[in-house]
């Protein structure tokens, strides 16, 4: 009997090669934790957080310190002679060795706005790759849900494969005693027999679908490609939820780290340009320095000892000729900037086709569900009858055989279809920027 549909539940209760084994959230778990790609990602954003550092530091005051030893050749003394003086005055005596000691501070007072501009832009670039490294989670664990489920698949086909042969081989027994009663032809075995040479063949290539999947999953997750993976089959639970693709549009142009990127590198760009913009104006900057020489020259006369000074002052710098640099560089900050929004405008583009997709794979994948349960029902309740008449020699083991071939089959499409609606959820959640680990 048909039964309404409404939520489908498909409970698996083994793990693939009888084990205990891990589940989807431990595969997810292990495989963001060793990906290189995150690792990269991350590295990305921990630079640009150096840069942010950097363009910081060129706000703030620079203290520099220099020391400096110097060996002078040997001059005669510094002498002055005076008329009716026997002999010549002794002004300076000649110093041989210099040391000195020199410790600098200077202070950024206007750079057109240059320092503050650069400060914004790296923020908001480091701010971008932290969306990217998001992103990376998010397309990592993309990756391991769609393996996971392939793998799924295969060891549920290979189940069914196995089942079906069992219930082949018991049938090709009852005609084999059958036969030898007289009840049915030879034709009748050898057909039988030929089915299940088939099923054993299928049963070869859903083993092989069974490594290709571990493959697959072990890649996904990092791990060695041979290494022999357990997992542990969740429920999968079908319900039909109805969404609106407008709605999920207008989600994915929210929280997609793609979009969230580049909107954060269009204001970057922006600030380029007012950083490019700055080198038309002067820049001040505000000093100090605090000598400690031997000999020191601001004392006179020069003696070979050591002496300490200091100085402080504001100083101007502006650059009114540099052969057409100054413009270039604006002109290229204003392209950067229109490249960034070009490609902003492309990856909105792309996001809200790859929704529609994704969406109308959903909508698809949820009927084929329906239809499928349908199937499976129908082909059970025919399954049931022709086995009633067969027991009593009715119908012939060929229908048997038939109707066997149709409820594997609608199991098979039901298994394909429940899988297929888990990755096109997955893949609709993915596309509209949601967290899928």
């Amino acid at each position: 009997m048909l039964k309404r549909i409404g939520i489908i539940t498909l409970l698996i209760t083994f793990s693939a090669f009888g084990q205990k084994g891990i589940t989807l959230d431990e595969c997810l778990k292990k495989g963001i934790s060793q990906n290189l790609n995150i690792d990269i990602a991350k590295l990305e954003y921990q630079k640009a957080e150096d840069d942010v550092t950097i363009a910081t530091s060129y706000m703030l005051p620079e203290l520099k310190f220099s020391a400096s030893y110097t060996r002078l050749s040997n001059v005669p003394d510094f002498e002055v002679t005076v008329p009716f003086m026997p002999t010549p005055i002794k002004l300076q005596e000649t110093v041989l060795n210099s040391y000195s000691l020199k410790a600098s501070v200077t202070q950024p007072l206007f750079t057109g706005f240059r320092l503050t501009a650069q400060r914004k832009a790296a923020r908001l670039v480091s701010e971008s790759n932290n969306k990217l490294y998001e992103k990376a989670a998010n397309d990592v664990a993309l990756e391991i849900h769609l393996a996971f489920w392939n793998y799924f698949k295969a060891v549920k086909l290979d189940s069914l494969t196995a089942k079906n042969i069992k219930s082949v081989s018991a049938r090709v027994n009852d005609t084999k005693k059958f036969l030898e009663q007289g009840l049915v032809t030879k034709s009748d075995l050898l057909f039988l027999e030929v089915k299940l040479s088939d099923l054993h063949r299928k049963k070869l290539e859903t083993e092989n679908l069974i490594k290709l999947a571990q493959i697959g999953l072990n890649k996904a997750m990092g791990n060695s490609l041979d290494e022999n993976l357990s997992i542990s089959i969740p429920n999968i639970v079908f319900s039909k939820k109805t969404v609106s693709r407008e709605n999920l549009a207008d989600e994915a142009a929210k929280k997609r780290s793609e979009i969230l990127s580049g909107e954060l590198l269009v204001k970057a760009s922006e600030e380029k340009i007012v950083a490019a913009k700055s080198e038309w104006m002067p820049s001040v900057y505000l000093f100090g320095d605090y000598y400690y020489a031997n000999p020191n020259q601001r004392y006179m006369p020069v003696k070979d000892e050591f002496n300490d000074s200091w100085d402080v002052g504001v100083s101007m710098q502006w650059n009114l000729f540099n052969w057409g640099r100054r413009g270039a560089n604006i002109n290229k900050a204003q392209k950067e900037s229109n490249i960034a929004k070009y490609r902003l405008k492309l990856a909105k583009q792309n996001i809200e086709q790859q929704v529609s997709a994704e969406y109308y794979n959903y909508l698809t994948a949820s009927e084929t569900v329906k239809v499928s349960s349908v199937s499976v029902s129908a082909a059970e309740e025919n399954l049931r009858i022709v086995e009633k008449k067969f027991n009593e020699q009715l119908v012939s083991s060929t229908d048997l055989l038939e109707a066997q071939t149709t409820l594997f089959n609608s199991e098979t499409e039901l298994t394909n279809s429940l899988v297929d609606y888990q990755m096109a959820k997955v893949r609709l959640n993915y596309s509209t920027g949601k967290i899928i680990y």
